[in-house]
């Protein structure tokens, strides 16, 4: 069993919808937020300028940082083959008429980041590109990563490059490798497994689920996210299975459907299109499918209704016989299409933070209708209940 520190990766967040039908319009891009504060006339005295700081800081979008003292150089080390990445301030106290900027090699890259709102206020957090957006507020934070080559031997020198309101600004760069290799994602042993929700790329660009410019706008994302090291996808086997905790609804990826004479059956189009894009698109070969859930937080499972194309919902508490009918039909249907799909031993039944009073019922009907599926879960605490689930995720505090 394996135990490791769970994340969560939520791409922005998308309504209730028919699985292809067309998204809503999405909110602005970036939220204007409050007034601006007035600017300190002592920063605003500091001019415009870059300044490297900690990736671990977060700072105001719309007001200056006041900072007097900060490096006038960016000096990154890493392994050979290591990615290593830095933030660098742009303070503009007129604003942002334009904003580009790029490294003079061109081997870094150099990606803005965009502010979303959280718990009520503006947090730089969406790594974005330049293209195609105003910048609002006096404050821009950058990312500039670095890849190092496997055979890198001596320090890269580097220019910042930043065009802004019609000025250049720079900023000096250099890349030292050290002399230990990271070996490549495929062969690193540590877990990572980052939740995905596709469905709200769908919303945020407006475009319908599963087609191919839906699959088109997660390769990006997708493949970063495989060369970090990703081993699993994220499927969903009900509608909004943790109660909007991300802020993001999204649909199952198989549809339950109840025939005219009240038996079941199941479309899996949605599950197999994700599900091959993430292994032969992308190339997570070995990725796990990690399906949530037969807990959801609200209990309540949705179905269409063949003969009156109504979807109608089911409240279903695990130890009961309607929960181990409606979940004994699901498993026996779902083990037979893994089955012809070749992928049965690389799915996983998931769990997400239930008590052991709703885990224990939900687990006898997965070992009386599917003992072939493992289970994975997030938990709040270890109990003796998970001591035989193949991996699990604890909350860490």
């Amino acid at each position: 069993m394996k135990h490791h520190i769970l994340a969560l990766l939520s791409f922005l967040s998308l309504p209730l919808m028919p699985l292809f039908a067309t998204p809503p319009q999405h909110l602005d891009y970036e939220p204007t937020g409050k007034p601006c504060r007035p600017i300190d006339p002592n920063a605003q005295a500091l001019g415009t300028r870059l300044l490297p700081v900690s990736l671990r800081q977060r700072f105001d979008r719309d007001h200056l940082s006041g900072i007097t003292e900060a490096p006038t150089a960016l000096n990154l080390r890493g392994w050979r083959g290591e990615t290593v990445q830095a933030q660098v301030l742009v303070e503009s106290p007129e604003g942002f008429r334009s904003l580009f900027a790029t490294t003079q090699s061109g081997k870094g890259e150099v990606r803005p980041l965009r502010y979303t709102t959280g718990n009520g206020v503006l947090i730089p957090d969406i790594v974005d590109h330049f293209e195609g957006q105003a910048f609002l507020g006096v404050v821009r934070p950058l990312l500039i990563s670095y890849t190092l080559p496997a055979d890198a031997a001596e320090p890269l020198h580097d220019t910042l490059i930043v065009s802004l309101n019609g000025s250049l600004l720079t900023l000096p760069i250099t890349v030292t490798p050290e002399a230990a290799t990271l070996p490549p994602p495929s062969a690193w042993a540590f877990h990572l497994d980052l939740w995905q929700h596709p469905d709200a790329v769908a919303r945020w660009h407006d475009v319908p689920m599963w087609l191919p410019e839906h699959l088109a706008l997660l390769t990006p994302q997708m493949r970063t996210l495989a060369a970090m090291g990703q081993k699993t996808i994220t499927c969903t086997l009900v509608d909004e299975a943790w109660q909007a905790q991300t802020y993001d609804r999204f649909r199952s990826m198989i549809t339950v459907i109840q025939k005219p004479d009240g038996a079941w059956d199941y479309d899996y189009t949605a599950f197999d299109t994700w599900v091959t894009f993430c292994r032969d698109t992308i190339g997570m070969t070995n990725a796990t499918l990690n399906c949530y859930t037969l807990i959801p937080w609200s209990l309540t499972f949705t179905y269409t209704e063949e003969a009156t194309h109504t979807v109608r919902t089911l409240k279903l508490t695990p130890g009961t016989p309607d929960y181990e009918a409606y979940w004994g039909n699901f498993l026996t249907a779902f083990v037979a299409h893994l089955k012809s799909k070749g992928w049965l031993s690389v799915t996983r039944i998931a769990m997400d933070e239930r008590p052991d009073a709703l885990l224990k019922p939900a687990l006898e009907v997965v070992r009386k209708y599917a003992p072939e599926l493992k289970i994975v879960a997030a938990c709040n605490q270890p109990s003796a209940i998970n001591r035989d689930f193949q991996d699990v995720s604890y909350a860490y505090n």
